[in-house]
């Protein structure tokens, strides 16, 4: 493909993306949603917006929300050039179905129904048929085999977090694969970013724990732009210290101590905040894959969003502690 007729596609895919960003949730929206008496007014709100659902029930909420963000990342693989590089927003739904099908295999009590989702690469009508038969074929290279061992390792250990792990890391190095592999730099960014912000979340976890350096290094997920040695250096000494680090790379606005102290939700919202922000920038781009997968990204903040706003609804929460839980965009 000539760059000329690249850039005339993706003029043509930029102008569709920025059309369909009328169809996501404002600031206004999302209050409303919030501030709605119950969860049936919640239900007729997203109906207005666009929503659609097979009943007014709390019981069809999350596949009816999965099939929603199933059906936008599909419509921008169809219009994107080289479509299939998106797969890199499916495979973390992959990731999350295997160790879900797994956990059910090898432990009573889980329900593979109510905890798959729709957006991942594979139907999760196959799913019966691939842990009966153990054939893994459908998934990307690096999930397969980590789909292999992932039994061997929790009859070891009689641990499902480590086979969690192992999923997660062969996870990134599908999607990284995925990004060098393209043309656009921009995947290889995202990934990375992604990458970036897991270890983070990781390393201040463990340090709150109190776990020895050596586990950090064993849950530590390579192809980011911070290495390991970016961490060794500051692993264990106290968070100030370590947010000071912090502070010096591309993250340090989006993750600092008054943000991720004291707050159960801190780092989950210090992670959104960061994606958000590179959402935004992706949004405004012209040519290349950076629109839609901004586009993209906020869908599944928005999806995220929606969740949030029925779980407090479900608990009893005000609609103002509901608001600050919400990540804007």
């Amino acid at each position: 493909m000539s760059p000329k007729k690249n850039e005339t596609e993706y003029l043509y895919v930029s102008s569709f993306v920025h059309a369909r960003e009328k169809i996501l949730l404002s600031r206004e929206k999302y209050d409303r949603l919030a501030y709605a008496p119950d969860t049936l007014s919640l239900f007729r709100l997203l109906k207005e917006y666009g929503y659609s659902f097979p009943a007014e029930s709390g019981d069809y909420i999350d596949s009816a929300l999965d099939k929603t963000l199933s059906e936008r990342i599909s419509e921008m693989e169809k219009i994107t050039p080289n479509g299939g590089n998106l797969k890199i927003f499916r495979l973390p739904y992959d990731c999350m179905n295997l160790k879900a099908a797994i956990k059910c295999t090898v432990k009573d009590g889980f329900d593979f129904e109510s905890l798959a989702s729709e957006c991942g690469s594979v139907p999760i009508s196959e799913y019966g048929r691939i842990m009966e038969k153990r054939d893994f074929s459908l998934f990307t290279p690096g999930l397969a085999a980590a789909a292999k061992d992932a039994e061997q390792i929790y009859n070891k250990t009689r641990d499902p977090q480590l086979f969690d792990i192992e999923l997660d890391k062969a996870c990134f190095r599908d999607m990284l694969t995925i990004a060098e592999n393209s043309r656009e730099s921009v995947y290889k960014e995202y990934v990375s970013a992604k990458i970036d912000i897991s270890n983070i979340v990781m390393c201040i976890r463990s340090m709150r724990m109190e776990k020895p350096l050596s586990f950090f290094k064993s849950v530590f997920i390579n192809g980011g732009n911070l290495n390991i040695g970016c961490f060794e250096e500051i692993y264990g000494e106290d968070t100030e210290k370590f947010f000071a680090a912090v502070s010096k790379t591309r993250y340090g606005k989006a993750f600092s101590l008054d943000v991720t102290a004291g707050n159960p939700f801190g780092m989950d919202r210090a992670a959104a905040k960061y994606m958000l922000g590179f959402s935004k920038e992706l949004l405004n781009s012209v040519f290349g894959a950076g629109a839609v997968m901004g586009f993209i990204l906020v869908c599944e903040n928005e999806i995220k969003n929606i969740r949030i706003i029925f779980s407090g609804k479900k608990a009893g929460i005000s609609p103002r502690r509901i608001c600050e839980r919400i990540n804007y965009v």
